[in-house]
């Protein structure tokens, strides 16, 4: 038995957060919850394990559970076992300019002999569960609202000092990518058009690009650079990706085995096919070259291409100044190619740098 829910909620990831993860909070809103207890806690969150007790018509359940996977603010999963059924629930955080969207997924297994009255009763079963999920999720958003409108100032949230650098090109807006981005770039790679011309070379699942787009977020956090969600400004609209990070271990990439002589920054792109051909590409990543010589410090950077990708050829030979260096294999038999810092060519294309800090 599979449930989803999506609810908007007007408050900040981090204020909206802390009513899902810690006990205490959830107790509040989850009407079923009695109490419980944290009997494994892990600095990372993943793996802690912890014991709850339901309470629903008079009866009394013990369930035991499992953080299955942890993003701070923006994502928590659990698993959780009973002596009668055993649930997988996920509840992630899209925040778009001023409020959240909480997408509640559920998926339930029955056990003996539930799983033959499921099958008896299963809609009415289900009809009961969702009215207490929807019940339960407006509490929610009353106790997120209320708690958090004094932070309100004349219709919009007072964010504070934003230090994340965000370049500004003569169409585009360069902003850092978050976890908020996963369904444009899970829609984004899982497009073979678009994925043929990348060095991984095969669409994605939304699981699959989770993983990449995780190491991309904590590469900002740790390293104070990466990669940039290419949005245009006529729109506002998210046409792609386009920055720099490290080379690393990657689904249908680089191998262990490629890194085993050490590592490089490349610079990494990709286009939803819309925007091919109209010199967008090239518009991005010439800023991110210059905010890597520039503001970084970087001495190179490097990149690799598919084989049959002559475009891109030609935007980071002709257009960057790259050169091809046949001694690199960190994608196997891809072209690569690299530039050096003193080799890096500022030209007078619009550049404006934000929040760099």
């Amino acid at each position: 038995m599979k449930i989803t829910f999506a609810i908007e909620i007007f408050c900040r990831p981090e204020e909206l957060f802390p009513w899902i993860a810690e006990p205490e909070k959830a107790m509040r809103w989850q009407k079923g919850v009695r109490g419980g207890e944290i009997i494994i806690e892990t600095p990372e969150k993943i793996g802690t394990m912890f014991r709850e007790e339901m309470e629903e018509n008079g009866n009394r359940l013990v369930m035991h559970g499992e953080i299955t996977d942890y993003i701070q603010d923006r994502l928590i999963s659990f698993h959780l076992e009973s002596k009668v059924h055993s649930v997988d629930a996920s509840y992630s955080i899209l925040w778009d300019d001023g409020h959240c969207m909480l997408a509640v997924e559920s998926t339930i297994h029955w056990k003996f002999p539930m799983n033959v009255i499921s099958l008896i009763i299963g809609r009415k079963m289900k009809e009961g569960i969702v009215r207490q999920t929807e019940s339960e999720l407006a509490e929610l958003k009353t106790l997120c609202e209320t708690n958090q409108a004094h932070k309100w100032n004349g219709g919009t949230l007072d964010h504070g000092d934003n230090t994340m650098p965000e370049i500004e090109t003569r169409r585009l807006r360069l902003r850092p990518i978050t976890m908020d981005d996963l369904f444009d770039l899970a829609r984004l790679w899982a497009d073979a058009d678009v994925m043929r011309y990348l060095p991984t070379g095969e669409p994605r699942s939304v699981e699959e690009t989770k993983v990449e787009l995780r190491y991309m977020v904590n590469h900002w956090c740790e390293l104070g650079f990466g990669v940039w969600a290419v949005i245009l400004k006529e729109t506002k609209g998210f046409l792609g990706y386009c920055g720099l990070q490290y080379l690393h271990e990657e689904l249908g990439g680089v191998t262990e085995e490629a890194l085993r002589g050490g590592t490089d920054v490349e610079v990494v792109a990709g286009l939803a096919k819309p925007y091919w051909g109209q010199g967008i590409a090239p518009e991005a990543t010439r800023a991110a070259l210059r905010y890597g010589f520039e503001v970084v410090g970087l001495s190179r950077v490097v990149a690799a291409i598919h084989p049959e990708n002559e475009a891109s050829r030609h935007i980071l030979h002709q257009g960057m100044g790259m050169k091809v260096d046949e001694s690199m294999h960190y994608y196997g038999d891809c072209p690569h190619f690299v530039i050096v810092r003193e080799e890096f060519q500022v030209d007078d294309s619009l550049y404006v740098l934000r929040g760099a800090r």
